[in-house]
């Protein structure tokens, strides 16, 4: 009996989107065997909206967003593509990208980075384009790069 019951609680939480998260409204969804590709493209967002956790691509340019949390990565570790160029960004946190292992592809120009710090890329070893242009970059740590041994495209 307790088998039964706890069976028909974890299909209740799959069926509601507990475990992999919704779509947030304001974007569009789709799903497929890779997780979900998710389009928040112009939506006037001021900030990142929560997303599935199974997302792979996120498309979040041309909003008002004004930073990237912390958390970001930790809530999608299969995050491949990050789109989120021409925004109001005008730093990145040491270790916000720690936990988007799998991280191949950032779009972060046309935003207000000022500088980057020598942790901001840490183990990113997958990112293979890095989109930092048209931006208001004056300070570059040493070591900034570092970790990121499959650059191509900075």
């Amino acid at each position: 009996m307790n088998e039964e019951i706890t069976f028909l609680l974890f299909l209740v939480v799959i069926n509601t989107g507990l475990v992999t998260g919704t779509c947030p409204s304001t974007c569009s969804c789709s799903s497929g065997s890779s997780g979900s590709n998710v389009n928040c493209y112009s939506k006037s967002l001021g900030h990142i909206p929560d997303l599935p956790s199974d997302t792979y691509i996120i498309d979040l340019r041309y909003n008002s967003i004004t930073e990237i949390d912390i958390q970001f990565c930790k809530e999608m570790p299969q995050l491949l593509t990050l789109y989120i160029s021409n925004n109001q960004i005008s730093e990145i946190p040491v270790d916000t990208f720690v936990d988007c292992e799998l991280l191949q592809t950032i779009y972060l120009h046309y935003n207000k980075i000022r500088s980057l710090e020598s942790d901001t890329f840490i183990n990113l070893t997958n990112v293979y384009q890095l989109y930092l242009h048209n931006n208001e970059i004056s300070a570059i740590e040493s070591f900034t790069f570092m970790n990121l041994h499959n650059l191509q495209y900075l």
